[in-house]
């Protein structure tokens, strides 16, 4: 059985290892979901080819821990980063409920796999979840919040949004150790602007 997964599954890799236009944001555009939003400029660009390398290892532990094929239909829209553990990274793959089910369930279950991978590949580690859902400039996202205490008190956090737009889910995923550099991310995320809803 293949089991369909997003691009956010490269967040294990990475456990393992502002609304005003100002000089210090660059403006993004995707037309594809008429979504705009600022970048601050202190984040660089992350190659899709380099990226892939991190989402590969991810996959591979999944895999691992569910014992089955991950097929990922997702294409990442960019990634940026402030040092190699405080990721902004968004992607889309196609998503039918009336094939898929239920978008939310399926968001869920994601979120279980996940934890149950972190759980079988770093025992000692304490994880923390809140689940919530938020709405940013008229679209409905699925939130999942994660906490990762690792036994030398190390924390790392991600915050997983998640939405249907017409047949494609988009998925934006705040990764951070930086807890200043993760509230800069949300709040470009927060702030962002989706045209046409």
């Amino acid at each position: 059985m293949r089991f369909r997964i997003s691009i956010f599954l490269t967040i294990f890799f990475l456990f393992a290892a502002c609304k005003k236009q100002n000089s210090d944001y660059r403006e993004i555009k995707f037309k594809r979901f008429n979504w705009t939003l600022n970048i601050p400029k202190s984040f660089e660009a992350v190659s899709k080819q380099d990226w892939e390398k991190h989402q590969n290892r991810g996959t591979q532990a999944i895999e691992n821990t569910l014992g089955e094929t991950i097929e990922n239909n997702s294409k990442i829209i960019f990634i940026f980063k402030k040092s190699n553990l405080n990721i902004f990274e968004a992607s889309f793959q196609p998503f039918d409920e009336s094939i898929d089910g239920n978008h939310s369930d399926s968001f869920d279950m994601v979120n279980e796999i996940l934890t149950e991978t972190f759980n079988n590949q770093i025992p000692d580690i304490i994880i923390d979840e809140e689940r919530s859902v938020e709405m940013i400039d008229g679209l409905k996202f699925q939130v999942n919040k994660i906490k990762l205490t690792y036994p030398n008190n190390t924390k790392f956090y991600n915050e997983m949004h998640s939405t249907l737009i017409g047949k494609e889910e988009l998925t934006v995923n705040i990764m951070y150790t930086d807890e200043k550099l993760g509230e800069i991310m949300r709040e470009s995320f927060l702030s962002s602007k989706f045209g046409n809803n």
